[in-house]
């Protein structure tokens, strides 16, 4: 499940900076700013508005400046405006604290918040234990179009109990990934529906995705400022269905306590000493039930002065455990040993109390929460049932949020003057073309970064392609372009591209193999193996780009003068069969390298069967790291 850990529960979270402008609001009273909103170049003529003055002293047409400072831009549309201003949920979707909304955010605009939350009980799931929990959570949502909203969320947990051995479990990055679409049926109704996926860590390095869980919920909100007569309050209901597999996390870890107990074990459905203990499923996030989800909450947003929106909220939440998914709940024998969820019912079931309060900064998109959870049930050790991970009796967060609006601030229209200009006829430009590519490294899509790019059969001096690998050549007249690549790390590579005779810009991708090869005193390192045949001596076609480099590497090096290539099989099979290949594969590399130019008289094969191992173990991956090629350098000579 996870390695004992003993020592100090700290954990370090780096908070992310989060600012912004203001959505811009324009005083068109203010003196007009031409950069701001300049007028259509010359040659863009339309028919004009209004009569220029006349040297008679006729009135004037409104100058631009007037017309601009006359120009009133439409009215926002207030529910637009709301959504604008969403704030994320623990989970990730927008909304209240926890509670999802029944309404996307609008359309292009995204929110980010990071959470911070503590827990600490004495007595929590034994009468002597210590319990706390440090929790971070940092969730995302972006609605791309109207009525859709994608989010994500990642949650870590550190729990502590001395209680338990050992005391420290972390869920090292649990991760949310969900979708939610809804609208408004009414301006003040909206009904919607949310699918995640949860993918549990379980106390491990990676995601479980034997244990990941699938959640179904139907929104309904209430948002009763947009009535006529407007009422600081939404009201928010969710129904919702989990499918929750984070049991099979412990699968294996119980099946090897049940294993350990040997002789002394009672039948599978009797036993219990083999089970996860209630600190290990509250550390863990362990439930052996779906979920069905009753969820109501209320807030209150308030607006205040200068901008500034201060929302009280409240939210409970009661998640029915349903579906006990074949788990059979021993009986109980012995005092304070965990109860059965058939037993407990009710008082078992996790339903929780929100309190809190939210407020948005002053002129941005910036808002933070201060709330509390407050378990009702499931809270104490004698409510503790084994098919459910506690209820923490409190739970405090703090919440950092900002909520980005992309929409630019409407502009008057253009103001149209017709002018008659006279414009010169320009040349048409001889032909011309530019080589737009791309460099990645063999066999993959990965970039090869900041590589130099030269121009072999041009004077224009050589360019650095970018990170992500692109680079754009200089313009070209039509032909041929040749590329030579150079990277550390990478073999030089050339390619190739041709510019059309009519001009225009032509795209190549060019890869790049990683250099696999080193010289060094005794010997010429190579970073990958060859590769044969399974009980051949032929050299697979996948090794031929190492094989060009090994004979480079020696084509390069003249002074190598006698260099050993000594073949290594793993230890299966007879001493003479082994003898036998190693030498044949021996040879055959050499045969490879003469036939590729090197001289037979710097190489000699020799196989050593079995008896020269890199690891002295029976496993397959020590085997396959004895299955090898190797090269010695036996003379060196003048350069």
């Amino acid at each position: 499940m996870v390695s004992p850990r003993v020592g100090t529960l700290a954990l370090l979270f780096v908070l992310f900076a989060a600012g912004g402008a203001a959505r811009a609001q324009n005083d068109f009273d203010e003196e007009f700013d031409e950069e701001a909103f300049p007028l259509l170049p010359p040659e863009e003529t339309t028919t004009p508005i209004e009569p220029e003055a006349t040297a008679e002293g006729e009135s004037e047409g409104p100058s631009d400046a007037e017309l601009i400072a006359a120009y009133q831009p439409p009215p926002p549309d207030p529910e637009t405006e709301r959504r604008v201003l969403f704030m994320p949920t623990l989970a990730g979707p927008s909304g209240g604290f926890r509670l999802g909304d029944a309404r996307p955010g609008a359309a292009g605009t995204w929110r980010m918040q990071l959470a911070l939350g503590f827990f600490q009980k004495d007595g929590f799931l034994r009468p002597d234990d210590d319990a706390s929990a440090v929790n971070a959570s940092l969730s995302a949502a972006w609605s791309p179009i109207e009525l859709l909203e994608i989010y994500v969320g990642l949650h870590a947990q550190a729990a502590f109990n001395r209680a338990d051995f050992p005391p420290l479990l972390m869920s090292l990055g649990d991760f949310t990934l969900g979708a939610k679409m809804g609208a408004n049926l009414t301006p003040v109704f909206a009904l919607g529906g949310d699918v995640r996926f949860d993918l549990p860590t379980g106390g491990g390095v990676g995601v479980g995705f034997d244990g990941m869980g699938i959640g179904l919920r139907a929104l309904a909100t209430a948002d009763f400022r947009a009535r006529s007569d407007a009422l600081p309050l939404i009201v928010r209901g969710v129904l919702g269905y989990t499918f929750d597999r984070t049991e099979r996390l412990i699968d294996d870890v119980e099946d090897r306590r049940y294993a350990a107990l040997g002789d002394d074990a009672l039948p599978r459905d009797e036993e219990t000493r083999h089970l996860i203990n209630p600190m290990e499923r509250f550390g863990l996030g362990i439930d052996r039930t779906d979920f069905l989800h009753l969820e109501v909450g209320a807030e209150a947003p308030i607006e205040l002065p200068k901008d500034t929106v201060l929302a009280p909220l409240l939210e409970y939440r009661w998640n029915v455990p349903v579906n006990r998914q074949g788990y059979v709940c021993a009986a109980v024998d012995e005092p304070g040993e965990d109860g059965c969820l058939a037993d407990e019912r009710v008082a078992a079931h996790p339903m929780t109390l929100t309190l809190g309060a939210r407020a948005r900064m002053p002129d941005s998109g910036l808002h933070a929460t201060l709330a509390i959870d407050v378990g009702l049930t499931g809270r104490k050790a004698s409510q503790a049932v084994r098919e459910l991970a506690a209820n923490a009796p409190w739970r405090l967060w703090l919440a950092l949020g900002y909520t980005f609006d992309p929409r630019k601030p409407p502009q008057p229209p253009p103001i149209e003057r017709e002018r008659l200009v006279e414009v010169p006829v320009v040349p048409d430009a001889p032909p011309e073309g530019r080589v737009i590519g791309r460099i990645v490294e063999r066999g993959t899509n990965n970039p090869v970064r900041a590589a130099i790019v030269n121009f072999t059969d041009r004077e224009e001096t050589a360019l650095r392609a970018a990170e992500d690998g692109t680079f754009t050549s200089y313009r070209f007249p039509p032909g041929e372009v040749t590329l030579l690549t150079l990277s550390d790390g990478f073999a030089p590579a050339t390619c190739g591209a041709t510019i059309p005779g009519e001009g225009g810009d032509v795209t190549v991708t060019c890869e790049m193999g990683r250099t696999m090869v080193a010289i060094e005193e005794d010997r010429v390192v190579i970073l990958d193996k060859i590769q044969f045949a399974l009980d051949s001596a032929e050299i697979l076609e996948a090794s031929f780009p190492l094989m060009e480099q090994i004979t480079g590497a020696l084509r390069d090096n003249p002074d190598l003068t006698l260099v050993e290539i000594q073949g290594h099989t793993d230890d299966q099979g007879t001493h003479e069969y082994n003898a036998q290949l190693s030498q044949q594969r021996a040879e055959s590399v050499e045969r490879w390298l003469v036939e590729h130019g090197i001289q037979a008289a710097r190489l000699r094969a020799r196989g050593y069967g079995e008896t020269v191992p890199l690891v002295n173990d029976t496993t397959e991956e020590a085997r396959a790291r004895n299955r090898r090629v190797e090269f010695r350098i036996l003379e060196h000579g003048a350069e």
